[in-house]
């Protein structure tokens, strides 16, 4: 029984259904989620740089305030006439109302020019009795002997803190105060008195009444337990923001529908801080879009499936189409205009063609030529075992007649006779190629003597790989014809090495008369454009010709011959050969 496949119809639809629509499901949800957190995000940024510029102000007025009291405590006229016991009928007078009275005065208008909306009580507490009180501002420290933050402070290692108050003590208000104190020193390390600058809470927290629209800001004394806020509400909410507050460090919480953000005042030990109501995005403008996309998914489930129906049908005609070419004889398909897929695949088809087509012709003439070789060599071979017997009858009088030389020269001869005329393979590898070309250079060292050298320099390696015969062989004739002119020697160098990508590369280089470049440049044009080389026919490079035309027939056109040259230096063959897998397996 067979089984029921499911329509492409279905396949698309539940590819859709649980590739795209799902997807799209869980995209949206976790859109909102990242949207949601977004916006909390971006509440808490613009919050915390509010906070900032906030925490800025209030610590400007802080140090200002430490400032004023450093500019007093390190005087050193100050120290000086603290130290000294005062004399009513001396210079005492003149400096008191010259320089130590105008020293505290100036601090308190050099702080109302920096802070115009803070104002300070600043006083001097002295251990000298001997100097009297006034001026509002320099009293005895029995007026505070009695206090315990005074005693606490004595015995404490610190030399400044601040404190919260309730009112001023020689005035006894009731406004709430934060405290400077710092002690008076010489340099003999004597305790001199202390210095005392009082602010009032609303001045330094101003930003109380100045806080944005939305916002909320809030003090909070965790020492106390103490919190101050900008808008008075629910205990219950204010008492929630104290529970979530760490005194340690800044941070931020929600909570109550609001996003809280806060740092500490490390000085004064107190916490402050902004809420803002959290942003959120409506549940309907949530299902608007929930249900847009809703309703583009299905209208693009329809469309969707349309189109794979129109590419089902053009694919199918597609495949007639090509059928009915193979059945043709590989004629190319009717060219299209369009500039899709569709179109790039009839070209591709087409290329594809063209190249079957091509290599057809190829091995056609491959065999052409294979057969002619054959053919020609037959017509040669008139009784070749009787023109061997003869060589060797030659090379072996010549040998008893004390003519070694020429008798070598008979058996290279010989040798080379059978190696062109034996063997029906097209192909030879490269060590026999190499003992061939020995014996051809043996023989014409005959006419030129050592004034002709040849050296090889091919890697054992390299003898196991296969080629066409019959190429070293004619490059070199090539250089022994053409190098020699005008010149009393000639060396002729065989290179061979393995390139990447399996390539056999092998170079023949001489150092003869080299080549005009005129006639290099049309060389390698022609070697380039074999199809048109028959103007080569009756050339004196003939055999060069022959070569290139049969690389490219065996090989391909990327493969052909190369020239070098510079006129009255060298001359330079470049051949290279792709070499088969297994051959490499076998190395």
């Amino acid at each position: 029984m067979m089984k029921r496949q499911l329509s492409i119809k279905a396949k698309v639809t539940y590819a859709f259904i649980f590739l795209i629509l799902l997807p799209t499901a869980l995209l949206c949800g976790y859109f909102f989620d990242q949207t949601q957190k977004h916006l909390t995000q971006q509440t808490i940024n613009t919050s915390k740089m509010v906070l900032s510029q906030i925490q800025s102000n209030v610590t400007s007025k802080i140090k200002i305030v430490e400032s004023v009291s450093d500019s007093i405590a390190y005087n050193s006229k100050l120290q000086s006439f603290l130290a000294e016991p005062f004399q009513p009928g001396g210079d005492s007078i003149n400096a008191y109302a010259r320089e130590i009275v105008p020293l505290v005065k100036y601090g308190t208008y050099y702080n109302t020019v920096l802070i115009q909306y803070i104002r300070l009580d600043i006083s001097l507490y002295l251990t000298n009795y001997t100097i009297p009180e006034g001026f509002d501002s320099i009293w005895h420290d029995t007026y505070i002997q009695k206090e315990k933050w005074y005693q606490d402070f004595l015995h404490s290692g610190k030399n400044s803190l601040w404190y919260q108050s309730e009112g001023n003590i020689k005035q006894g208000s009731s406004a709430v105060t934060y405290t400077y104190i710092q002690k008076i020193h010489n340099t003999n390390g004597q305790y001199l008195g202390l210095i005392s600058i009082n602010v009032l809470q609303k001045d330094l927290y101003s930003f109380l009444n100045q806080s944005p629209d939305g916002t909320d800001a809030f003090v909070f004394d965790p020492a106390l337990g103490v919190l101050l806020q900008q808008k008075k509400g629910d205990d219950r909410i204010a008492q929630e923001r104290m529970a979530n507050i760490r005194s340690d460090g800044g941070g931020s919480f929600q909570k109550n529908g609001e996003v809280v953000v806060y740092e500490p005042l490390a000085s004064i030990g107190t916490v402050i801080g902004i809420a803002v109501p959290k942003a959120s995005v409506t549940s309907s403008h949530l299902l608007g879009t929930t249900m847009a996309i809703i309703g583009i998914s299905a209208l693009s489930l329809l469309l969707f499936y349309n189109v794979i129906k129109q590419v089902f049908r053009l694919i199918k005609r597609n495949i007639l189409t090509m059928t009915e070419s193979i059945e043709s004889g590989f004629q190319p398909l009717p060219s299209s205009n369009r500039q899709d897929e569709f179109g790039v695949i009839t070209e591709k088809f087409n290329i594809l063609l063209a190249k079957i087509n091509l290599l057809m012709k190829e091995g056609i003439q491959r065999e052409v030529v294979h057969k002619d070789v054959q053919l020609k060599a037959l017509q040669y071979q008139i009784n070749p075992h009787f023109i061997y017997n003869t060589i060797d009858i030659f090379s072996a009088r010549m040998e008893l007649a004390g003519q070694y030389e020429v008798s070598e020269a008979f058996s290279d001869f010989g040798k080379i006779l059978r190696y062109k005329i034996e063997g029906n393979s097209k192909f030879a590898m490269l060590g026999y190629e190499i003992d061939h070309l020995k014996r051809y250079v043996n023989l014409q060292q005959m006419k030129y003597g050592d004034r002709l050298q040849m050296n090889i320099q091919v890697p054992p390696s390299l003898n196991s790989y296969r080629m066409i015969k019959f190429i070293l062989q004619p490059l070199v004739e090539n250089s022994v014809k053409h190098g020699f002119e005008g010149r009393d020697t000639l060396t002729i160098v065989i290179e061979a090495s393995l390139l990447e990508n399996s390539i056999l590369q092998i170079v023949v280089w001489d150092d003869g008369i080299g080549i005009p470049v005129d006639r290099l440049a049309e060389m390698n044009r022609m070697f380039e454009q074999q199809q048109q080389s028959d103007t080569w026919e009756h050339s004196e490079h003939i055999g060069l010709k022959n070569i290139n035309e049969r690389l490219c027939l065996f090989y391909g056109a990327q493969y052909r011959l190369i020239m070098e040259s510079t006129a009255g230096r060298y001359t330079k063959a470049t051949v290279t050969i792709p070499i088969q897998e297994e051959e490499l397996s076998d190395v």
